[in-house]
């Protein structure tokens, strides 16, 4: 496939240095190690350059895609997707349901991404064959056997044909390779430090007895602009979204232990600007690809020097400008990776919450109900009497529809939608709690 009408499909003008480099060298060799940081392009670089080599013509499942999570599953879905290659790609992940990815793969789709977990049970299942598939790429390689998946990422390879082609990536050096998955000719290239000078800037928040405080006065402060609080607890993260709320802070919560399906509206009600703060676990510390964020704070320190530079890169992306703040009062001990900025930022005690200028509006039908986003937009326009531009980002699953509205226009919508049908169809619309 001709890469330059890819890269266009998926919004991009030019290739990145870093892509650039990806794809001459899986030209030119069958196994490569790509280390980039986050927000460096790296996913559509691996993408790119395994399409090039995806027939139209093929039968098989041609490409596997492995992930440690299913929010970096979905999100290496949505690229892909945006290249429109024309090929179907089927995404497997716990919390999603295994018969609605069974009849998906009954379709034979030529790339496959998921966790190494449901992979696995689909191959386990004889839901899915990948006897003839040609390429295999991990993303998060270091983190995917972090997170325990090495006996299912063996006997994958396993079942894998013995001559493959591979990418390995991660955002940080990849210390150990399982044997099964080690290949004496591959080649790595290391973009972690591309020479780039950082547009990170960090700060540090002096507090007193009152972390929390400290902590609301920095979000009111930052008014509408999207920001991270990490946290390293899923406790902590619970008690602190509830507290938040009581301050009138719009947020949501994220972590391991939610159900998968609040885990996504968290994540969708973020990304579309329904809430401008995402309170997370280290979870949140990889894979999550949503742009805009300009505010990562540390409200608790991380374990490790590795865990604080994924934190931090959840912003100054692609090429954004982005800030880091180190909440401490003068006599804490500072781990030894993380020195203590120079910069000073003193929030403004007297700022108040903004309201979120979207609301996301929960649909009760997708794409499986044969609804497109198309005809919500139609839907939302017509009988919602909403202009295009207080029509916010939509995201159509497979049951289900969430979509981002005015803030200002929500109640006379709701009022002019109330018992109006959607293609026909009696579709529940209800504010997504």
């Amino acid at each position: 496939m001709e890469i330059e009408q890819l890269l266009k499909n998926s919004g991009h003008d030019s290739l990145l240095e870093l892509q650039k480099a990806t794809i001459s060298s899986f030209q030119s060799n069958d196994h490569l190690t790509l280390i980039a940081k986050t927000g460096s392009g790296k996913t559509l670089g691996f993408l790119l350059s395994a399409s090039q080599y995806l027939k139209r013509d093929s039968e098989d499942v041609q490409l596997l895609v492995l992930t440690p999570t299913r929010e970096l599953a979905m999100q290496v879905t949505e690229v892909f997707n945006s290249m429109r290659t024309g090929l179907k790609s089927t995404v497997c992940y716990g919390g999603h349901s295994v018969r609605d990815e069974k009849n998906a793969l009954l379709d034979t789709p030529a790339v496959v991404i998921g966790t190494p977990g449901r992979i696995l049970d689909h191959l386990e299942r004889e839901h899915l064959d990948l006897s003839h598939c040609k390429m295999v790429i991990i993303d998060e390689f270091d983190k995917s056997l972090e997170y325990g998946f090495e006996t299912e990422m063996n006997t994958i390879r396993h079942i894998l044909p013995k001559r493959i082609r591979s990418i390995y990536v991660s955002a940080t050096d990849i210390n150990y390779v399982p044997k099964a998955w080690k290949h004496e000719d591959n080649v790595s290239i290391d973009f972690a430090e591309d020479g780039k000078e950082s547009r990170l800037e960090e700060f540090a928040v002096n507090t007193g007895a009152n972390a929390f405080e400290t902590l609301v006065d920095c979000i009111k402060t930052f008014g509408h602009e999207q920001s991270i609080i990490f946290c390293n607890y899923r406790e902590v993260v619970d008690d602190l979204s509830a507290r938040m709320r009581e301050e009138k802070v719009f947020c949501e919560a994220y972590h391991g232990g939610m159900d998968q399906i609040d885990r996504e509206r968290a994540l969708i009600k973020f990304a579309n600007g329904s809430v401008s703060t995402l309170i997370c676990t280290d979870l949140g510390a990889r894979g999550l690809d949503i742009g805009g964020i300009k505010h990562v704070v540390h409200y608790q320190f991380p374990g490790s020097e590795a865990a604080f530079i994924h934190r931090n890169g959840r912003t100054a992306r692609a090429n954004a400008d982005g800030n880091a703040y180190i909440i401490a009062n003068d006599s804490q001990q500072l781990p030894d990776y993380i020195d203590l900025p120079k910069k000073t930022f003193r929030p403004d005690p007297h700022a108040e919450a903004v309201a979120p200028k979207w609301v996301t509006l929960y649909f009760s039908a997708g794409k499986k109900e044969k609804i497109r986003k198309v005809d919500i937009v139609g839907f939302l326009s017509q009988q919602g009497k909403l202009k295009q531009d207080e029509i916010g980002k939509i995201d159509l699953m497979d049951h289900m529809c969430f979509v981002a509205v005015s803030n200002a226009k929500y109640q006379s919508m709701m009022k002019n939608i109330r018992n109006e049908k959607i293609k026909g169809k009696k579709v529940k619309i209800s504010k997504s709690k």
